[in-house]
């Protein structure tokens, strides 16, 4: 009786299956980044790695390709030299070993080896990861303290004064010539003057 019962579970199962041509199936889990991970020692060998937050997460489609564009928010670098604001691109699939995983507003440390039209290249094998405590005191015990990131510096102001040219054989005009201080001494002469006259009319 138990066999017939199993059976026709079995049977009950596998029917929607038969009707519809096809044979349960279950999904298969998506294809892994085939190249191993960098140890510790690799990771800290590349050119960048820098800690910071990510602001924004966009999606870029150019010839075909699929890539991440990740805003980060720089806070500091051990390689690199890098800006306190930059773009962390990165294959859009797993299989292409595309970082996943990667949020809004989360802290991470990126570790990367190349820059390409402006953006850090990083790639899920080199190890790219959340700033954990423990992470970062693993790095500094063997990159030494990061530098804070820079703010880039402002452009410099062009002053533009206008100036007065004068031609060849031009003078300059009497009222242009006159000085608020030559006013002055003007005025005083003048006093002194009146003064002197009004003196010798009272004698």
């Amino acid at each position: 009786m138990r066999r017939i019962a199993v059976g026709a579970a079995v049977a009950l199962v596998a029917a929607p299956f038969a009707a519809l041509g096809a044979a349960p199936a279950f999904a298969a889990p998506a294809p892994a980044c085939s190249t191993p991970e960098l140890t510790l020692a690799q990771q800290t060998a590349l050119n960048f790695v820098f800690t910071g937050e990510v602001t924004d997460v966009a999606l870029s489609s150019k010839d075909g390709a699929r890539t991440k564009v990740y805003s980060v928010a720089v806070e500091s670098w051990w390689s690199g030299n890098v800006p306190a604001s930059v773009k962390v691109a990165s294959p859009a699939r797993v299989v292409d070993c595309g970082l996943s995983g990667i949020r809004e507003g989360e802290r991470y440390l990126f570790f990367a080896d190349t820059e390409r039209a402006g953006r850090i290249q990083a790639l899920s094998y080199e190890g790219t990861a959340p700033a954990r405590p423990s992470l970062r005191r693993d790095v500094t015990a063997l990159l030494g303290q990061p530098t804070p990131a820079a703010e880039p510096a402002p452009e410099p102001v062009e002053l533009n004064p206008t100036s007065t040219v004068l031609e060849h054989g031009d003078a300059p005009k009497l009222a242009d010539a006159v000085t608020p201080a030559a006013i002055g001494v003007l005025l005083g002469a003048l006093l002194l003057g009146v003064g002197t006259v009004l003196g010798r009319r009272e004698r």
